[in-house]
């Protein structure tokens, strides 16, 4: 073969090869393209890929919206406005009570609104109070509530309300002392007689030296100084003294009004000579004292009127 055909032959033969390389590597740049391609797709090449959802609701779609929970109402307790003092010998006892008002609760959309179409309404019973006297049973009342005919002793007496869901609260409770009611006749009162010997009944008086005035609501209590009269000619000793509304005046109940017995006692005697007079605070013993409560009812009758009073008490000698 002369030299100009085996040079021709070696510029084919590279030829051949260029050519050869070019498309290997046009084969291997379809492939890495391929291999970075996500399974499952079989789009051509050149052709946009889709934008695919993931699973479930379209964008901007919440799902189904859930049901707000019912709000539960607070547990209540009552407050007492009106209630006896520490002690009284009224016979007529009044208790006032209610709940503190408060801003209600924004209301509960309807069912078909909270997206549970048929559901019932929630049942709720209206607030209701219940009250017992000294540990008795819980029975049902409202306000006012009146106690009459009153054994003389301590006495306690609680109130507790349900609320709409009728559930109960904690109760609210006072304690009060009852008096033994004035039933002697005014200034006069029979000694007991001692037990180991007869004794006759001794008679004795007390007088206010003065009545009270300028009784005001939540002012201390005022002294009511007295003058104790013994008309016997034998000393005796005063063991109590006590004080009550004779008379209220118009439009004010003897109620406004909480007497102190004087402080006097078995250990701690008033004497008073044979015929002979003693006025009370002396020697230590305080007198009977009165003082105008602060109720929240209407006393315009009651401020600086003038309180008539009977005085009782008991006596040995």
């Amino acid at each position: 073969m002369s030299p100009s055909r085996l040079a021709a032959g070696r510029r084919r033969a590279a030829r051949a090869l260029i050519a050869l390389a070019a498309a290997s590597a046009c084969i291997g740049a379809v492939v890495a393209y391929a291999a970075t391609r996500p399974s499952g797709e079989h789009q051509g090449l050149g052709e946009g890929r889709a934008v695919q959802q993931p699973s479930g609701s379209a964008p901007g779609d919440q799902g189904e919206k859930g049901v707000p929970p019912l709000r539960r109402e607070r547990l209540l307790r009552p407050r007492l406005i009106e209630a006896p003092p520490e002690a009284t010998a009224a016979s007529d006892i009044q208790f006032r009570f209610n709940v503190q008002p408060r801003k209600p609760p924004a209301p509960t959309p309807p069912p078909a609104e909270r997206g549970q179409p048929g559901e019932p309404a929630v049942e709720t019973s209206s607030r209701h109070f219940q009250c017992r006297v000294d540990g008795e049973a819980w029975s049902d009342c409202q306000s006012p509530y009146r106690l009459t005919d009153l054994e003389p002793g301590s006495h306690h007496f609680a109130v507790r309300v349900f609320n709409r869901e009728e559930r109960v609260g904690e109760p609210t409770a006072v304690d009060w002392r009852q008096t033994v009611p004035v039933t002697i006749a005014p200034q006069q009162v029979a000694a007991p007689s001692a037990p180991d010997h007869e004794v006759k009944p001794q008679q004795f008086t007390i007088v206010a030296l003065h009545n009270p005035e300028d009784l005001y609501p939540g002012l201390a209590p005022t002294p009511i100084p007295v003058s104790v009269t013994n008309p016997n000619d034998v000393p005796i000793e005063v063991t109590a003294i006590s004080a009550a509304v004779s008379e209220a005046p118009p439009e004010c109940s003897a109620e406004n009004f909480e007497l102190t017995p004087a402080g006097v006692s078995a250990a701690a005697p008033l004497v008073v000579p044979a015929e002979g007079t003693v006025e009370l605070p002396s020697g230590g013993l305080e007198a009977p004292s009165i003082r105008m409560l602060d109720l929240p009812v209407e006393q315009d009758a009651c401020r600086g009127a003038e309180i008539p009073l009977v005085f009782s008490g008991e006596a040995q000698g």
